[in-house]
């Protein structure tokens, strides 16, 4: 089914040298190569078609907000429905409204909500916010995880080719102020000593402490955000989940649901916008009160509007959107074909004898090349990038788009979508064992003609056809996950199971494999800027988080406190690669 010869339209060729002369950013690949470059006319459902007419198989999902595929008819109904009555106001609409009592239904953090317009601002504003609320300045997060674009997002993220000493943060990016670097510390993901002990000796100089929950694709171990969830808890230090991917993706409650850990305040966005420019940051109402203009005459209120924050066009796609993802069955089926693709990667792989590890959830995943566990992000740096790079451009010469660090899956991706996947993963690995045994004589060769051929699915399959019949069709939760969701909303404390009590087994888990890294609390001494901490060995594994102990609803235990305000409120909880797309 490969086609031989990536050839172009002519019409194709031009828009790519004019993209290339005009915008400065260069044109985005999913590889990195610009050979790979794609000029996308039209999406429909699971499937991209390009400008010289190749169609392929969408795991890259517009950098993951198309959750219910491209062009889903709701969206656009609801979409043209509202351009009809305007675009947008500045004032507030009711499609605004509406949303708002939506999330704060859904979410376990959210007391009260505002709008922006790409995740970047959430997690700035919610920065800022914790800054004004704790009048403090110095944030910590974990290292490898993307924040958007904020000055003080970028450092220490996934492009960090060389990590600095725990807990140095590392700018990625020129043209930021050398002073944003000293109030920003990183620690390592996964490692509950070391975060917990940095967070405990700085922690009357922390103003917040931010994470993805599921950082990129790595998963949290076990009692690894409870362990945060407690130590930010009993310091008054307000935990920010960023969750602009995992956000209504993972659980209809998100990671804090998934997951069971509740923070303080979170950024939300790509999962419920339909593709439209929207974000949300939601949490506990003593600190997003601070955004209220009327505290402007006493010098306390937080700035954080926008010309399109809560445009009525934006908050109506993500309301058709939350309208399809509450049909029942939406998250088995989509669990249940992320497993599918997940399993079908990794025996792809063993069959081709390639060594590589598949991290993430069903619903966003990705692969490694390496043969040791990717449990935090030092271990990702083991991970042969060329070969990777390859394996992507293989997956596309058989018409399979990805993103450059992962695989979104949405509800638009049916059988026959899985099983050219399938397929398109078994000849991706087969070709790169074969290259296996010429690596040591072509290192850095680029693969042979034809490599880059973006092939149209078999005869007959189409970017527009619509899917199969009820494949946009959503749902209800399993009993587990409503039994947690009941638990995340308000029910009794003395009724929640002591959720991840942390046997002498899961404390050995945490503290095992660590290979060389100096760490505990001697690794926090010192001020802000970290740079007291020693040298490291090498990268470290970290544990292994047992996959088999997640599952949608997982209950980890939440703070007190949330838990008390949401039963009081409802009454009854230097770059190694190039950007994925801006926040």
């Amino acid at each position: 089914m490969r086609r031989e010869g990536r050839s172009r339209s002519a019409r194709e060729d031009e828009l790519l040298a004019a993209a290339r002369r005009l915008l400065p950013a260069g044109v985005r690949t999913t590889t990195g190569d610009p050979d790979d470059a794609l000029v996308i006319a039209a999406a429909h459902g699971a499937w991209l078609r390009d400008a010289s007419g190749r169609e392929y198989v969408d795991y890259l999902l517009g950098s993951g907000p198309m959750l219910l595929g491209h062009a889903h008819p709701a969206v656009v109904a609801a979409v043209a429905r509202q351009l009809a009555r305007g675009g947008t106001y500045l004032l507030v609409s009711e499609p605004a409204i509406a949303l708002a009592e939506e999330i704060v239904r859904a979410v376990p953090c959210a007391e009260q909500v505002a709008f922006h317009g790409s995740g970047s601002e959430s997690t700035l504003y919610a920065l800022r916010l914790a800054r004004a609320f704790r009048k403090r300045d110095v944030v910590l997060k974990f290292e490898g995880g993307f924040h958007g674009m904020s000055d003080y997002a970028l450092m220490s993220t996934q492009w960090t080719a060389h990590p600095a000493p725990y807990p140095e943060a590392v700018p990625n990016s020129a043209g930021i102020p050398r002073a944003i670097a000293g109030t920003v510390l990183v620690a390592p993901f996964n490692d509950a000593e070391t975060a917990c002990a940095l967070i405990d000796r700085h922690h009357d100089a922390l103003a917040a402490v931010i994470v993805e929950p599921l950082q990129r694709t790595i998963p949290p171990a076990p009692g690894f955000l409870q362990a945060l969830r407690d130590t930010t808890a009993r310091r008054g230090i307000p935990l920010v989940f960023d969750e602009v991917v995992t956000g209504f993706r993972l659980a209809w409650g998100g990671a804090q649901e998934y997951y069971g850990v509740v923070p303080d305040l979170c950024a939300l966005g790509k999962s419920i916008s339909g593709g439209h420019p929207l974000s949300v940051l939601c949490g506990r109402a003593e600190i997003m009160g601070l955004v209220d203009p009327a505290r402007a005459r006493t010098g306390e209120h937080v700035m954080q509007t926008g010309t399109y924050s809560g445009n009525p066009v934006s908050c109506a796609a993500a309301l058709a959107v939350l309208e399809e993802l509450r049909r029942p069955g939406t998250y088995e089926r989509l669990f249940a074909t992320g497993r599918r693709l997940m399993e079908g990667l990794r025996e792809a792989l063993a069959a081709a004898g390639v060594a590589a590890q598949v991290t993430g959830e069903p619903p966003c995943f990705e692969v490694w090349m390496t043969e040791r566990p990717v449990t935090d992000f030092r271990a990702t740096l083991a991970a042969d990038r060329a070969r990777h790079a390859r394996f992507t451009r293989d997956l596309l010469a058989h018409g399979v788009v990805k993103a450059h660090e992962k695989f979104f899956v949405s509800l638009a991706h049916g059988e026959a979508e899985v099983a050219l996947t399938l397929e398109a993963f078994r000849a991706a690995a087969a070709a790169l064992a074969g290259e296996s045994a010429a690596e040591g004589r072509h290192a850095g060769e680029s693969p042979t003609e034809g490599r880059h051929a973006g092939e149209s699915p078999t005869e007959g399959r189409h970017a527009g056809e619509s899917p199969a019949e009820g494949r946009h069709v959503g749902g209800a939760p399993t009993a587990e996950v409503a039994a947690h969701r009941e638990r995340a909303h308000g029910v009794p404390a003395a009724e929640i199971a002591p959720a991840n009590e942390r046997s002498a087994a899961a404390l050995a888990g945490e503290t095992a494999a660590k290979g060389g890294r100096a760490r505990g609390a001697e690794a926090a001494e010192g001020g802000p800027a970290g740079s007291q901490a020693a040298a490291e060995d090498g990268p470290a594994a970290g544990q292994a988080a047992a996959e088999s102990t997640r599952g949608n609803g997982r209950a980890n235990g939440m703070s007190a406190a949330p838990a008390a305000a949401r039963t009081r409120r409802r009454g009854n909880g230097t770059a190694a690669g190039p950007p994925e797309g801006e926040r």
